[in-house]
């Protein structure tokens, strides 16, 4: 299963989200609150994949350990590569 890290970024002054990814250059997510952001994480993470020839299927979003208190929180995108790729 391929893993992916990904960090959120918070706007001081409108609170908006953007995911962001190191292992994923150019990924870029963004939404109004964490709700919005997990339900648009998923098709992002699986549309970036296939639009840079690396479709994935079984996507999975999860919240990534941190300390406790620390916002925004990061995720894992974890998805397997499909074979027909």
């Amino acid at each position: 299963m391929h893993e992916i890290r990904i960090e959120l970024k918070q706007h001081r002054t409108t609170g908006l989200l953007m995911a962001i990814s190191d292992d994923l250059p150019g990924f870029v997510v963004h939404a109004h609150n964490e709700d919005e952001m997990m339900q648009k994480l998923g098709k992002a993470f699986a549309d970036f994949m296939r639009a840079t020839s690396r479709p994935v299927r079984n996507v999975q979003i999860a919240l990534a350990e941190s300390a406790p208190g620390f916002w925004p929180p990061a995720y894992i995108a974890k998805g397997d590569l499909d074979k027909a790729a």
